[in-house]
């Protein structure tokens, strides 16, 4: 039970940072990444993107999907892909060129959602995770 309470409050205090990260760091995106309920995984359970990047995927792609909204239901465990490096070590990383790194987890969302690079830093018990990419002002 604490380990799910943990969970949510680690959700719920990095939620107030993802516009701030967003904003702070010039990004598209920001989301954060919580320990599930055994505690053995982490998965995203918030996330924050652009107006200006809604606006640009919205008018390219016709629908409401962004690399952070299709990363839901993803499960990482420690030290797999970026993010459980980042969890497992309380560090941070980033990742250029996602879309090119057979490595990468997303690898083929980070494609599909032109996402060119994505740092991350261990906050709360989960991932802080931030991304950059094309906005419809860049093109």
């Amino acid at each position: 039970m604490f380990k799910l309470a943990f969970a949510l409050l680690a959700g719920v205090v990095a939620a107030a940072d993802l516009k701030a990260t967003l904003e702070a760091e010039g990004a598209v995106y920001a989301m954060f990444w919580s320990p599930t309920a055994s505690g053995d995984k982490v998965t995203p359970t918030d996330h924050y993107v652009a107006p200006d990047r809604a606006a640009y995927l919205k008018e390219k792609r016709g629908d409401d999907r962004s690399f952070p909204k299709d990363s839901y239901g993803v499960e990482l465990a420690k030290d797999q892909s970026a993010i459980g490096r980042v969890w497992a070590s309380g560090g941070a990383e980033t990742v250029n060129n996602p879309g090119d790194d057979a490595g990468f987890a997303r690898q083929a969302l980070a494609k599909e959602f032109n996402i060119k690079k994505i740092s991350m830093k261990a906050q709360d018990g989960g991932v802080l995770e931030w991304g950059y990419g094309p906005t419809k002002d860049e093109l």
